[in-house]
């Protein structure tokens, strides 16, 4: 309602200037009038005045053709103008604006030409009559007289041809009439110029947020996909989940997830469906200031054709036909902008639809999230009852590690005795060996010792023949002896004494070494016994 209030406002403020641009346009065009008069008057002090009664019946000639070629130019110029203003179409409107713009301008300027060469050949046909009849006024009361009262006063001497004049004053009256008709009616172009640059603004900026929205669209067409191809992974591996149960866990956590992206996704597109609905409002509130501004510029047309209609003139009819193609085009901008404003409404059903699929396949995957999670609480009763199993299972592992610890010592210990029992064995067979040896070492040391003792035997009965021996030639050397001491008992006593030390040295010591080497005999054979 601000926007209806500020155009309204705005549309008064430029009717008001409109209005002032058309007082100083007739001030202008006065001001011009006033200066074409002077000029011509001019021209006329310059021109020679002896020839005027002479031409005065070419100059009437002339003034009917060159009025007969104006009407031509100008017939002609508004069917030029007609012809292309019929070639400019909405879809170009930008354009064909600049163009159309440019087309009056040059069409306003040679309106302009003609009514200056027609406003010469009056005055100059006005000033060649004047001279014929009254001799020639002064040329400064004419220039403070005005053209249309000079034309008036030279009516009477030649009828014919000053019904003429007053024809192409009357023409000339309602050309100014139409020029000021004209002027405002430029004013209102201008006003609808406005409000089609308003208006293509609008719709430039309806352009960008259709284009805005189309690739909001492709956003969420892509989004769409990307969600389908989502549904379809999750579908996958829900198969793959009902093949596995340790998988199950980790894709229902995956699934829950997505499953929040998603709901995070459906909160998006709800506020960008909502802000898409209070854009569609706002464009239906413009679409309907729009059409308030344009059933009132038709109104003001309409009280503007009421007021100015002259039904002996082809030029209103030209301006009507120029007020209805405006209003065919501002009808075809309008029916464009509602079939832009239909295919938004038909894009944004479509993204409500898919919208609403989207909440049709969320609730889907709820369920599916719901199942999922009851068979994910199946799964996590039976991995409870699992782990318990499991903790029995490794109390009795741990028993059996025990056992298994303990029978491990058990067969080490085995093993030490068994090789204690080896080792014993091996001792003893060492031992055996050992004894083997010592019997057959004892048996060696009794044979020895028995052929010991037979040398022994031997060697004692040796001796003790020896001794005997001994004894026997001691005995017989002493009944030897005594036989020669009884013999030499007749020698001196001397020779006697000398003989017996001799005797008694010589005995003993052939005695003890016989001894002694009996003895280390029996040394040597008592060391080989202890062997």
């Amino acid at each position: 309602m601000s926007k209806i209030g500020r155009s309204v406002s705005a549309q008064s403020n430029l009717f008001e200037s409109e209005e002032e641009n058309a007082v100083n346009e007739r001030e202008n065009s006065h001001w011009v009038d006033e200066e074409t008069t002077l000029f011509v008057q001019k021209k006329l002090r310059q021109s020679d005045y002896d020839h005027v009664g002479n031409k005065q019946n070419c100059n009437i000639e002339n003034v009917q053709v060159t009025g007969v070629g104006l009407m031509s130019k100008i017939q002609n110029l508004e069917n030029r103008f007609a012809s292309a203003f019929t070639e400019f179409r909405v879809s170009d409107l930008s354009v064909g604006n600049i163009e159309l713009s440019k087309f009056v301008a040059e069409l306003d300027e040679q309106v302009q030409l003609c009514f200056s060469e027609m406003k010469q050949l009056c005055t100059l046909y006005s000033f060649a009559n004047l001279k014929g009849i009254s001799c020639y006024y002064d040329f400064e009361i004419l220039g403070s007289l005005d053209l249309i009262c000079q034309k008036q006063q030279l009516c009477s001497p030649y009828q014919e041809p000053f019904d003429m004049v007053k024809e192409l004053s009357e023409k000339l009256l309602e050309i100014e009439k139409l020029k000021s008709d004209n002027l405002l009616k430029e004013h209102e172009l201008e006003g609808l110029r406005q409000c089609q640059k308003e208006l293509e603004t609008w719709i430039y900026s309806v352009e960008k947020e259709k284009s805005q929205l189309e690739e909001d669209m492709e956003i969420m067409r892509r989004e769409v996909v990307v969600t389908t191809k989502f549904l379809d992974d999750l579908r996958s591996e829900m198969m793959e989940l009902n093949c596995n149960t340790d998988t199950k866990i980790s894709a229902n956590k995956i699934l829950i997830k997505k499953s929040f992206e998603l709901e995070d996704e459906k909160q998006e597109v709800k506020v960008y469906s909502s802000e898409l609905g209070e854009e569609n409002l706002l464009l239906s509130d413009q679409l309907c200031g729009l059409e308030e501004k344009i059933m009132y510029l038709i109104d003001e047309k309409n009280s503007y054709h009421m007021e100015g209609k002259c039904p002996d003139f082809d030029a209103m009819d030209f301006k009507d036909e120029i007020i209805k193609r405006l209003e065919d085009e501002i009808e075809v901008e309008r029916l464009v902008i509602r079939q832009k404003m239909n295919e938004m409404q038909r894009q944004w059903f479509e993204v409500q639809v898919e919208c609403d699929y989207l909440k049709v396949e969320n609730l889907k995957l709820i369920e599916e999230c719901s199942m999922l999670q009851e068979e994910n609480g199946e799964l996590w009763k039976q991995k409870t009852k699992l782990n318990e199993h499991c903790m029995v299972l490794e109390i009795e592992l741990n028993k059996v590690d025990n056992l298994q610890r303990n029978n491990q010592l058990l067969e080490e210990e085995i093993l030490a005795q068994l090789q204690k029992k080896l080792q014993l064995q091996k001792e003893i067979l060492a031992l055996k060996e050992t004894i083997s040896e010592t019997k057959s070492e004892n048996e060696m040391l009794e044979a020895s010792f028995r052929m010991l003792s037979r040398e022994h035997e031997e060697h004692e009965a040796k001796t003790t023949l020896f001794v005997q021996k001994i004894l026997n030639s001691c005995r017989c050397r002493r009944v030897a002896l005594e036989e020669a001491l009884g013999t030499h008992e007749a020698l001196p006593e001397n020779e006697l004494i000398d003989e017996k030390k001799n005797f008694n040295t010589q005995n003993p010591q052939f005695i003890g070494v016989k001894l002694a080497e009996a003895l280390k005999a029996n040394d040597m054979y008592k060391t080989q016994l202890k062997r």
